[in-house]
């Protein structure tokens, strides 16, 4: 995600009077900075990576049995940033950020990574110290998972605890504001997709096809992505279609979210049938 400060962040009206002077002054920063080190040569590389994990609850048993996303990151990551590390560790250590989501994880290496092949060495060590830490403070029916995207995002009951979707900040006819973190840029910055852009963002992508699969022969709509501008998501959303209006839909496996926000008033869910991812 990058640099986080806990500041207080600019509403979109707001933020819009200091535009010009943010564009100038980062060009004549950027300037600047490159003319003070263009002659440098021969740096040590340093580098490194950042793993972000979905918090998630396994509950049921059988057919019944379920995921959910736990909406317990913020007081999980309190607890690791106080966690005792062993910086003789052949491992390294580790620095843990808040992510987009109240049920996200993110953790990178407490120090970059050199150029040499002992520091290739210890990134797989890294990330299995990432993960330990992580499963020490969570439920023992809770597991943090690296996967891109949790699919049933938006569907049904998919939060513990359970939400009804809506807020002040998403506008979501799929999830409720409290899966976002609490941190004062992600509840702005998904406010502020939305002012900018005046309405929801209309996104319908097909679903994948196989036997089991319910498709309309006739309906031509379902066969490629909409991406359609400033416009409502349709709701009932068309048969062949996962449907998002809200950029907490894709976040995960990339920094922030991908689709726009919501809008003023909520619009109608989906069909039961039909996954809000």
């Amino acid at each position: 995600m990058g640099f986080l400060a806990v500041g207080k962040p600019l509403m979109w009206a707001d933020a819009m009077k200091h535009l010009k002077f943010v564009r100038e002054h980062g060009i004549a920063q950027f300037l600047a900075t490159y003319n003070r080190v263009k002659a440098r040569r021969a740096d040590h590389l340093l580098w490194g990576d950042e793993v972000e994990y979905h918090v998630v609850r396994l509950s049921g048993d059988g057919a019944d049995r379920t995921a959910r996303i736990s909406l317990c990151a913020p007081d999980v990551l309190e607890k690791l940033a106080s966690m005792p590390q062993d910086t003789e560790s052949d491992a390294g250590t580790v620095i843990w950020h808040p992510e987009y989501g109240s049920w996200m994880l993110e953790a990178t290496p407490g120090a970059p990574y050199g150029g040499t092949t002992r520091d290739l060495h210890t990134v797989e060590r890294n990330i299995a110290l990432r993960l330990s830490q992580a499963q020490t403070f969570l439920r023992d029916d809770e597991f943090a998972v690296s996967m891109p995207a949790f699919p049933l995002m938006g569907v049904g009951d998919f939060t513990v605890p359970a939400m009804e979707p809506g807020g002040r900040h998403a506008a979501s006819a799929y999830i409720n504001d409290a899966i976002i973190s609490p941190h004062p840029r992600f509840g702005t910055l998904t406010e502020n997709i939305r002012t900018r852009r005046g309405s929801h963002v209309k996104i319908m992508v097909p679903k994948f096809r196989d036997e089991f699969t319910e498709w309309d022969e006739d309906d031509d709509s379902a066969r490629g992505l909409v991406i359609g501008g400033c416009e409502a998501v349709v709701a009932p959303a068309p048969a062949g279609f996962v449907v998002t209006d809200v950029a907490g839909s894709s976040s995960g496996g990339a920094d922030g979210g991908g689709a726009g926000g919501g809008g003023d008033a909520p619009v109608a869910p989906a069909p039961a049938d039909d996954a809000a991812a």
